[in-house]
């Protein structure tokens, strides 16, 4: 806590539950990384509770000065309580020092730029020279932009873009060249992977221009409709359109936004991927020419960084019944059916699964066959790790236990509740999750990659085992 001239450090003592009687403690301050009466002015004293009181506040002064230091803590310790126990006998206080903090540059940029025309215009005066009228306003608006000019200038200090530009080079795993046509009328866009890609990973991308029409689609100079993978360069050549209305455009430019797809990318052998942007812009003004390089802008990618697995939510019903040969099956052959569609035959690498089931009750439907149903929980599986199992890689042999534990969890709650078979049914919901590995939660936290809901399977379909 601050005033005009003391600066306090307020330790806030608690009384709890209230006492009819009236209680005392005694209290003190002692050192830690901060010392008397240097960083504060050392402190005791006794409380006193009056029936019914709850709180009351110790004030230390805390010393205030120029010098930059670490931040620094003491202590505030109870004792000698008389009509009540000590809980919590010792509080600490943390000494800041504002000194030290040096906010980061663009933000002390911002300041700068939102409080400076109001600063100008305070110190026009000085054109017509100081009167008695105007100097209080010139002299605090002459401390102000001291003071913006100090913090802009720490900030300079301490920003380092050229490391960060380094370190975001060799993590560039495509270069994307748009290039316009003379007459303006068509764009040809370039994909070409970098060496830092290694040919197992090259992911086909797909681009978007607004305003633009597709027309050829080139694979290693090549023409093709359907590029695959691995490739020298991806080149798509678009002609603009004659109605260009409703383009969206980034921000309040009049640039389109473009948009770029990674097509087919498997969530669980890219777990945890990321995706970065880096413009360069103004760097071909003239065919044929070098740009000077101080005319170059590129942003660090670190700007545009985002995580580019992601959670795919599938709601549309599927009718487990229609996997497989035959609609009527066992369960455990049902189950069977669906892990096979749902999860890869072979383990690459591990991944985390949970199954949830429904019973759904048809109360009414329409003459679109649309029905109105009515559910209740039957099962949640907790997490399974989908992962090797000694030398075996096979999905089915890994997970039949699992699938033998729903069946019997099933089967158990069909017999205890009985439910309607001519028009019942379960409704099954898969999730699956990014499974850390070898690596740290950090790297790759245990996210949700695909949720495939409204897995439906009529009670008619299945047959005993």
């Amino acid at each position: 806590e601050e005033n005009q001239d003391e600066t306090f450090a307020v330790f806030t003592v608690t009384l709890s539950p209230p006492s009819d009687k009236t209680v005392t403690v005694n209290y003190q301050t002692q050192d830690g990384t901060a010392k008397a009466p240097g960083d504060y002015t050392a402190t005791s004293g006794s409380l006193e509770f009056e029936p019914g009181d709850t709180t009351k506040e110790i004030r230390v002064t805390v010393n205030s000065d120029d010098v930059v230091e670490n931040n620094e803590t003491f202590t505030l310790v109870l004792s000698n309580a008389v009509n009540a126990d000590i809980g919590d006998p010792v509080g600490v206080g943390t000494i800041i020092d504002t000194t030290n903090t040096i906010d980061p540059l663009l933000d002390t940029l911002v300041r700068f730029n939102n409080l400076y025309p109001t600063l100008a215009s305070d110190l026009k005066a000085l054109e017509t020279g100081l009167t008695d009228d105007n100097q209080t306003t010139v002299t605090s608006a002459l401390n102000a932009f001291a003071t913006l000019a100090e913090d802009v200038a720490r900030s300079w200090q301490i920003w380092q873009p050229i490391a960060i530009a380094q370190a975001s080079r060799q993590t560039v795993h495509y270069n994307i060249d748009e290039n316009l046509s003379a007459d303006q009328e068509t764009k040809t866009v370039i994909i070409t992977p970098t060496n830092n890609l290694p040919v197992a990973d090259q992911q086909i991308l797909d681009i978007e221009l607004p305003g633009y029409e597709l027309n050829d689609t080139r694979q290693n100079d090549v023409t093709t409709n359907s590029p695959t993978v691995p490739y020298t360069t991806i080149e798509y050549d678009f002609t603009k359109l004659l109605d260009a209305t409703g383009v969206e455009t980034f921000g309040e430019s009049a640039l389109p936004d473009r948009k770029v797809t990674v097509t087919n990318l498997d969530v669980l052998d890219y777990q945890n991927a990321w995706g970065a942007i880096r413009l360069a812009r103004n760097k071909n003004l003239i065919d044929g020419r070098e740009t000077n390089a101080a005319f170059i802008f590129q942003t660090p990618e670190v700007r545009f960084k985002n995580r580019i697995t992601p959670l795919i939510v599938n709601d549309k019903r599927w009718d487990i019944a229609d996997l497989g040969d035959s609609r009527s099956k066992t369960l455990t052959e049902h189950l069977e059916e669906l892990f096979k569609v749902l999860l890869p035959a072979m383990i690459n690498r591990p991944y985390d699964i949970r199954i949830s089931c429904q019973y759904a009750f048809a109360l009414a439907s329409n003459t679109n066959e649309e029905e109105l149903l009515a559910s209740l929980p039957v099962l949640l599986t907790p997490r399974f790790t989908v992962q090797k199992s000694g030398y075996s890689t096979d999905m089915l042999q890994v997970t039949q236990q699992l699938r033998t534990n729903i069946v019997r969890e099933i089967e158990n709650w069909q017999t205890q509740k009985n439910p309607n078979q001519s028009r019942g049914r379960y409704l099954f919901s898969f999730s699956l999750f990014s499974n850390p590995e070898n690596v740290s939660s950090t790297e790759n936290p245990n996210l949700p990659l695909l949720t495939v809901e409204n897995l439906n399977l009529l009670l008619t379909d299945i047959i005993e085992g």
